[in-house]
């Protein structure tokens, strides 16, 4: 740095001593303080295979590829902004692709699909208030395929603008917790009859939203799993074990919550509300043989499941809650009207 006493001189230029070491200064603070805008979109170099290269410069035409034929693992965070048109992570059979996206302003934006887990196996971590967007969704698409994507955290979303399908032939995993927040068109859980696969919503604040139709175990094994408070809203209809195999369950515990629209005044108008079979369980601490998932219909009213008109942003829907032990009234979601529950009769439809 120059101090005070600095004087420079420059001979027949015409400016004056002042000011040239005025305009000297600021250009060592310019050089020494003004840094290149950070692009924290980073490949590990011991996982290279990212396609194309510099994934900073992708834009929403390109084909991105995390884990295209071999090992591929890419991170997104401090706020930064990754693009592409369509993204596979996972893509050909024994690849390997994992994508972090994590921190508050942190996006990974899809003009179009994602698949995570097409024919390899794909990871995808949106954490830390992390946003990844596209418009259809798919974990686990093609036979032998496994996918997984946790979403956790507060602020932490996935927002599909078409169907979300954990599971087509392939596996899939999807772990909402923390307060994350999954929204999607429709979503469908092992879609064909090669996948098992399982969706949890597990924790206050965390959500999975379907503005239409949920179908669990479509011809697959589907088990969408709520608890926590864990909250999992359907538009549309709610369809459980569409084949009719037995192997597809909504389980719930520890104040996990299922919002179908409709009206119901007790809980076989609500599972009127669903397509399939009724197939939901609680959590039977005392059942014979030791604890474990129940039929609901072994219930105990008011103790192991209530059934409530919802409000707010649940308004026109009817909450199926199995709460906390000793906790039943819902308070922390202002739902109005505790419902009886009367016994369950069997249903298919």
């Amino acid at each position: 740095m120059l101090g005070k006493s600095t004087r420079i001189y420059h001979h027949g230029a015409g400016v004056a001593p002042a000011c040239s070491s005025l305009i000297l200064v600021v250009c060592l603070c310019l050089v020494c303080f003004a840094q290149p805008a950070r692009a924290d979109i980073v490949v590990d170099q011991a996982h290279p295979d990212v396609s194309p290269a510099g994934p900073a410069g992708w834009t929403s035409g390109t084909d991105g590829y995390i884990g295209e034929d071999a090992s591929g693992k890419l991170t997104v965070d401090d706020g930064s902004e990754l693009s592409s048109k369509i993204g596979y992570v996972g893509s050909e059979s024994g690849s390997t692709g994992e994508v972090t996206v994590d921190g508050n302003g942190s996006t990974w934006t899809n003009a179009s699909d994602l698949t995570v887990g097409y024919s390899g196996s794909g990871t995808l971590n949106i954490t830390g208030g992390g946003e990844v967007s596209n418009s259809c969704g798919r974990v686990g698409r093609e036979s032998g395929s496994e996918g997984v994507v946790t979403v956790n955290g507060d602020g932490s979303t996935w927002t599909s603008g078409g169907l979300l399908k954990v599971g087509i032939y392939g596996s899939g995993t999807l772990d909402i917790t923390g307060g994350g927040t999954v929204s999607s068109v429709g979503g469908i859980i092992a879609e064909c009859s090669s996948s098992t696969s399982d969706v949890t919503v597990d924790g206050a604040g965390s959500t999975w939203t379907n503005s239409g139709d949920l179908n669990i175990g479509y011809k697959g094994s589907g088990t969408l799993e709520i608890t926590g408070g864990g909250l999992v809203s359907v538009a549309g209809t709610l369809i459980i074990d569409y084949n009719g195999n037995g192997g597809s369950f909504v389980n719930m515990t520890g104040g996990g919550m299922l919002a179908l629209k409709g009206s119901a005044a007790d809980l076989n108008a609500f599972l009127g509300l669903i397509s399939g079979t009724d197939a939901i369980q609680y959590w039977n601490k005392d059942k014979v043989g030791g604890a474990d998932w129940d039929d609901i219909d072994n219930a105990t009213a008011g103790d192991d499941y209530t059934v409530a008109a919802g409000t707010g942003d649940l308004d026109g829907y009817t909450v199926l809650t199995a709460p906390e032990p000793a906790t039943i009234a819902l308070l922390s979601l202002g739902f109005a009207g505790m419902a009886v529950i009367r016994r369950r009769r069997g249903r298919l439809a």
